[in-house]
């Protein structure tokens, strides 16, 4: 796997100058925040998942995307809800350690690529995509603004952009990760409140702003309220046809 930059601002979880509490995280994410956020029998999990499916609602098995890309892939989560038929699925993500649990997770599949790529600079040639798909990936980019010009450009013309994000800084999600998720990571002895500071470093309306900007032309939906206002919701999910 090819090494990027890390656009992803993590930090290597050997770096004696980093804080302890994200050392910590850094050294047990793959295991905990799949346990955590996926567990089929918690809201939290309900929740999560609904992102997944929001952006996959438009598309059948009937349909079919020649060569498709998951940015922020992480450990394939994403992949299980994909109905549409393909040739080719790249995941791409800046952690290896995630890679190879995709890799483990769906080793029965035929036709994926496993990649170490940044969301920011793919390693890909203009215009060579059927499909981009983005789920909870542009909350963690220091410059989202520029990821979605670098979509847009390996997407072929007539392609489609899938973007689904947490309307983080939000009233209704900020309550539901007090009530839920900040109490399943205090129980192990995690911060969730210092690391989400660290890896969901931008607001869902500033997001949704760069998303209108960029792509004029979209349909939208919000969960679980039709209205258009980050604070009520809890997801955000755009479909966008270059």
């Amino acid at each position: 796997m090819k090494k990027h930059p890390n656009h992803h601002l993590e930090a290597t979880p050997n770096d004696p100058s980093e804080d302890e509490m994200w050392l910590r995280w850094k050294t047990s994410q793959d295991v905990v925040y799949d346990d955590i956020t996926y567990d089929d029998n918690s809201l939290v999990s309900y929740v999560n998942k609904t992102g997944h499916r929001l952006v996959e609602r438009p598309f059948g098995h009937s349909g079919h995307f020649s060569r498709v890309l998951e940015v922020g892939a992480g450990s394939g989560i994403h992949l299980n809800f994909v109905r549409h038929r393909f040739d080719e699925y790249h995941l791409t993500d800046v952690n290896d350690k995630l890679l190879r649990l995709a890799h483990k997770r769906h080793s029965d599949r035929q036709g994926l690529v496993f990649h170490n790529c940044s969301a920011l600079d793919l390693d890909y040639a203009d215009e060579s995509f059927d499909r981009v798909i983005s789920v909870y990936t542009l909350e963690h980019l220091a410059t989202p603004h520029l990821a979605l010009k670098e979509w847009r450009r390996v997407l072929k013309p007539g392609g489609i952009l899938s973007i689904s994000i947490p309307t983080e800084g939000g009233i209704a999600w900020n309550l539901g990760r007090f009530l839920t998720t900040r109490r399943s990571f205090r129980k192990i002895g995690l911060d969730l409140d210092y690391i989400i500071a660290r890896e969901h470093i931008n607001a869902c309306y500033r997001l949704v702003a760069f998303v209108r900007h960029y792509f004029p032309s979209r349909r939208e939906t919000w969960f679980p309220f039709y209205l258009p206002i980050p604070h009520i919701n809890l997801i955000f999910a755009t479909t966008i046809q270059k």
